[in-house]
């Protein structure tokens, strides 16, 4: 795949007002595809691997409801309920920022992915270096910290309790509070046994701001 390399001070650049400079970004991001998205509001997806049926349908409607406000999603799209918002995504010709968590010079474009790229609808993004095509869970933290740090906002469809996701969002809103974001779909996940839409403890008190 050809690639472009970003420095951190041009992510900025484009970013404007929404990258607050107390972030953590490497140096050196490689790049394929439409970099005009970094000038939108971006939106962090994440989700647990391990998620309740019930959860996707309410993703799903959510990030909709993101992409309609003019927003961009960006997300690893790993986790099943993450690929199925991707695939609703760009089946609706609404645009979405990809961070595989591995270096994108030896990555071949899904198919999923090659005709919305040739329509400027993708950017895929990685802060790895070229030669780094093994994923696993330390490359994949370190994406998501990425992910993090670049949207303006996360939206949390579920995190399983004690699992990864949920102690990114803790550490995320410890450093920024209020990051994490229902979208309102806490409002209609709020009757469910598993808690979606937004990263809660055992009392609902928004992670990073209840009891430890």
């Amino acid at each position: 795949m050809q690639t472009t390399g970003v420095t951190l001070d041009e992510i900025r650049r484009r970013r404007g007002p929404f990258l607050p400079v107390s972030e953590r970004l490497p140096a050196l991001i490689r790049a394929s595809g439409c970099l005009d998205l970094l000038a939108r509001r971006l939106v962090g997806l994440f989700c647990s691997v391990q998620c309740p049926e019930h959860i996707a349908p309410l993703a799903l409607d959510v990030v909709q409801t993101i992409s309609d406000a003019e927003s961009v999603i960006v997300s690893g799209f790993h986790a099943p309920v993450e690929r199925e918002c991707l695939e609703k995504l760009l089946c609706a010709t609404a645009p979405a920022v990809v961070c595989p968590a591995r270096s994108l010079e030896a990555m071949q474009p899904a198919p999923l992915l090659a005709k919305p790229m040739e329509q400027g609808r993708v950017l895929l993004l990685s802060p790895f270096a070229p030669g780094m095509i093994r994923i696993d869970a330390a490359a994949s933290a370190q994406r998501n910290r990425f992910i993090a740090a670049l949207a303006d906002e996360l939206f949390i469809a579920y995190a399983a309790p004690g699992g990864k996701t949920e102690q990114l969002c803790r550490d995320v809103n410890h450093r920024r509070p209020g990051k994490c974001s229902a979208h309102g779909a806490r409002r209609s996940t709020r009757n469910a046994p598993e808690r979606g839409g937004a990263v809660v403890t055992g009392t609902d008190e928004p992670l990073g701001q209840g009891p430890a």
